[in-house]
């Protein structure tokens, strides 16, 4: 599937979206704030009146245990913890006049400073907020806990007094401005505060103008918002990506919201949201954890994934969702991979920057993910278990100098995907230099070819080093006298095998690289680091560094070896920095890879003429090459 939707690229950035003013239109409500906030003056003069209209209409969302509980979807395990004692305390729906008490003052607070949380009313949840472990999740808590306080309007209307009320209301109205787009979790706080807070008191106060007014502000940006966050087949762009489990709950609970207030929002915004929940399931991996996510341990219950398929029109994300093992089987006949298999796995978008390749939908295939709106992409790679996890930090010297790499940003140059392979191809330009990053994921074989090739039109000296972030969990295994390093899990052993395929196998052999492990102790967690040089000469070429990684924990500890191979051109051997091979063997399957490095040229390896600019194949039984992809 490749999502570039020229609807979308033309749009502004969503970046520029959240550096306006919390909401949208703020200068055409400006208007509607002044009378606002004259309604509430006079309030306490139309009390009896105001509960009189609320207790004549029926509740359009009514406030039960489920419902409270939909607001913790797709929420890292450790902010639900905390605002827990609160969500007991809207569940238990006591309607004393200390407990509205408690409620006022807690909607002060929040309003008043995320971090005023540690003076909350709520004596359990001050101590629950106040560790320092918790101080980074604190706007986020505080916009969840407005959602929950205005889920209890009604019985303040109903059972409290005008001062409770206004106290919560005039909280309320000012809690969006908590949100600060520098925030990496803007996105998620506005849609929380921006739209859902508005169209959450809607539908409890539907009876008085203002709120149904405001109510239909909020469904208006509504369809503003998921415009600018999704392409038209609802891929999400990067900005969103880390959050897109707890936004497509939230989308989903507005959508009921803005149904049962009778707000329209249009055929063709429920066109785009029919696919939301295809790319839910799409955007999940092993253990039912969503990928690239902002909290890596947090999986999606199966009353989740539910929710969410309300919004699947015809079945299809449905079918996907059983046979990817996120939900269970409805009816007698189980889903299977034939009904599904004209539907792609992966994804790559241009648009959103990101990609997803994926050998199918089976909840144990091989998935890589990749956010490359930054230099430094931020990769998952999984099979049975998440392997590599967080952002590769890349680093190029040219001629002992550091690149700047702040101001570059990746392009798709090559994306195909087919029976036996997802490929993709990025470019990155940065000053003189370029550099093309490969991902090819086999599908059939369970490996991930990944390489990076910075090119240099002159003479001079490339200096290369990444990082490669392992996921929590993961240890490194070392081999004596050879340069290859085991990727282990405790209690599952080896799930996956690293193959710096560049270098020469023997440590014993000099070169001008290495692949190394180390801990990050300040995120406890281990990483490779790959390093290469190379001195080119005034023609230019490339310095390449691939590696294999092998997806099949069942082959990776079995034998293996690899070689580089030698490239003729005219009759003569090319330099590596003008065109690479390689030769691989894991077990009893080998495979070989071709790079251009310079030009294109009709050059000749393992007795194989290639005129293109890469090429990957596999040797069958026979001994003959069986083509994998082949880029002209």
């Amino acid at each position: 599937m490749i999502s570039n939707s020229p609807q979308n690229m033309a749009q502004s950035s969503t970046e520029r979206l959240l550096s306006e003013p919390s909401r949208i239109d703020s200068e055409a409500n400006a208007d509607h704030d002044a009378q606002m906030n004259q309604w509430l003056d006079d309030v306490s003069e139309n009390w009896h009146k105001t509960a009189k209209k609320v207790r004549k209409t029926e509740p359009l969302a009514r406030t039960s245990k489920k419902s409270v509980q939909q607001l913790c979807y797709g929420l890292d395990d450790q902010l639900v913890s905390n605002v827990a004692p609160l969500i007991e305390h809207v569940v238990s729906r006591g309607s004393s006049d200390h407990e509205f008490e408690q409620l006022a003052s807690l909607s002060e607070s929040i309003a008043s400073s995320a971090h005023a949380f540690r003076q909350s009313g709520l004596e359990s949840f001050t101590q629950e907020v106040s560790d320092a472990e918790s101080a980074n999740e604190l706007p986020l808590l505080a916009a969840l806990s407005a959602l929950l306080v205005a889920s209890r309007l009604r019985s303040i209307v109903l059972d409290g007094n005008d001062q409770h009320f206004e106290r919560v209301i005039r909280s309320l109205q000012s809690i969006e401005h908590v949100v600060d787009p520098d925030e990496p979790d803007s996105v998620l706080l506005y849609q929380w505060l921006a739209i859902e807070l508005p169209l959450t008191i809607a539908s409890q106060l539907i009876a008085i103008k203002p709120f149904k007014k405001e109510g239909k502000l909020a469904a208006k940006r509504f369809v503003e918002v998921t415009r600018e966050l999704l392409d038209s087949d609802a891929w999400p762009n990067a900005c969103c990506l880390r959050h897109f489990a707890p936004l497509a709950a939230s989308w989903t609970r507005c959508i009921q919201l803005a149904k049962s207030c009778n707000f329209k929002l249009g055929s063709s915004f429920y066109a785009q949201m029919e696919w939301v929940p295809e790319q839910f399931v799409r955007l999940h991996g092993p253990k039912h954890r969503p990928v690239l996510g902002a909290s890596p341990q947090t999986r999606s219950e199966r009353s989740f994934v539910e929710f969410v398929l309300q919004l699947d029109p015809d079945g299809r994300a449905r079918r996907l969702a059983e046979i990817s093992g996120l939900t269970q089987r409805q009816g007698k006949k189980k889903a299977s991979v034939r009904d599904v298999d004209f539907v792609e796995p992966g994804c790559v978008s241009e648009w959103a920057e990101s990609a997803i390749l994926k050998s199918s939908w089976l909840p144990k295939s091989p998935l890589v993910a990749l956010d490359f709106s930054t230099p430094h992409s931020l990769m998952e790679v999984s099979t049975r278990e998440r392997l590599i996890q967080g952002a590769l930090a890349l680093e190029i010297r040219d001629d002992g100098q550091p690149v700047d790499l702040s101001d570059a940003s990746f392009e798709v140059v090559c994306e195909l995907s087919n029976e036996e392979v997802s490929y993709l191809e990025l470019e990155l330009k940065c000053g003189d230099l370029k550099l093309y990053r490969q991902l090819l994921l086999s599908k059939q074989e369970h490996f991930l070819f990944f390489a990076d090739a910075v090119f240099k039109s002159g003479a001079g000296e490339l200096d290369y080093r990444l990082k490669v972030p392992l996921a929590k969990g993961v240890d490194v295994v070392r081999e004596n006298g050879t340069r290859e390093l085991y990727l282990s899990l405790d209690g599952k052993g080896i799930q996956s095998l690293v193959l710096p395929i560049s270098l020469p196998e023997w440590s014993s052999e000099r070169c001008r690289g290495l692949l190394s492990a180390s801990k990050d102790e300040t995120r406890n967690v281990h990483e490779l680091r790959l390093e290469r040089a190379v001195q080119l000469q005034s023609s230019g070429g490339a310095l390449y560094s691939p590696m294999f990684i092998d997806l099949d924990p069942k082959r990776s500890h079995k034998k293996r070896t690899w070689r580089s191979l030698t490239v003729a051109e005219g009759l003569q051997i090319v330099r590596p920095e003008v065109a690479a091979a390689f030769r691989v063997q894991v077990d009893e399957q080998q495979w070989v890879f071709y790079r251009a490095l310079q030009s294109i040229g009709n050059r000749t390896f393992l007795g194989q003429n290639f005129a293109g600019d890469f090429f990957a194949a596999r040797f069958n039984a026979a001994g003959q090459v069986s083509e994998l992809v082949e880029v002209e």
